[in-house]
């Protein structure tokens, strides 16, 4: 789920359990913080696909305010350059 540098400053921020997200001021269902930690969510702004920083301790899956917060201001940050423009194919004649 995270590197190691992810999971040590996810260990020295405060934890939460992922399965309760009104501890951390997120008024989602927990299904929804699941499919972010695993999947991501694509950034509207610049199309870029965001995860959700959490660490598994025992069976359970953390994440911490911090790691939320930094995944909101990375959803909405400003658009980047695209990394590969869309040519559309060559017509046959």
């Amino acid at each position: 789920m995270a590197s190691a540098e992810t999971s040590a400053r996810l260990a020295q921020e405060g934890l939460l359990p992922l399965k309760s997200p009104s501890l951390f001021g997120c008024d989602v269902h927990p299904k929804t913080l699941f499919k972010w930690v695993k999947h991501g969510c694509r950034s509207v702004v610049n199309g870029k696909r965001i995860q959700l920083e959490a660490i598994f301790q025992g069976r359970m899956l953390y994440t911490s305010r911090e790691a939320y917060s930094r995944f909101l201001v990375a959803l909405n940050k400003d658009p980047s350059p695209p990394t590969r423009s869309r040519r559309r194919p060559k017509r046959r004649k």
